[in-house]
């Protein structure tokens, strides 16, 4: 296969909606799925065998930090002892060939919340990490 540069996927073609609001200013996005292995030792086999026995999504978001939409969404919520969920969908786009790989996740809670960050002379980023209780791809490339 002859190599095409117009085949490749760009960051900076990504995009990042939260609740179905489109986020600006992304600086980066990672949502993984891991699996939760037990080691099985099997008589007459000296190697070690793995099952699975459960699965986890977890990522983080990271953005410029340009309103109060985190803060103003779970300001409070963990003194009542619960936080309401999000659903982030993740679209990987190539305009070049119009194809797209989006994500939905979905039952989104967040790790944590900055209340308040800065450093003199730069720009405030966000950061956030997350669960999540499940995914589905709503399109694939």
């Amino acid at each position: 296969m002859a190599y095409n540069s117009n085949e490749l996927l760009r960051g900076t073609d990504g995009r990042v909606y939260i609740d179905g609001e489109l986020m600006g200013y992304v600086e980066s996005f990672e949502a993984k799925q891991t699996f939760d292995k037990e080691d099985l030792l099997v008589n007459g086999d000296y190697g070690t065998k793995h099952v699975m026995k459960s699965y986890s999504i977890a990522g983080t978001y990271t953005g410029f930090k340009t309103n109060s939409k985190f803060q103003r969404m779970y300001a409070g919520t963990a003194k009542t002892g619960t936080i309401p969920a999000m659903t982030i969908t993740a679209k990987n786009a190539n305009p070049a060939t119009s194809e797209k790989e989006i994500v939905r996740l979905i039952g989104v809670l967040p790790d944590e919340i900055m209340l308040s960050s800065f450093t003199n002379g730069e720009i405030i980023k966000e950061e956030i990490p997350f669960t999540a209780d499940d995914y589905e791809y709503t399109d694939m490339i």
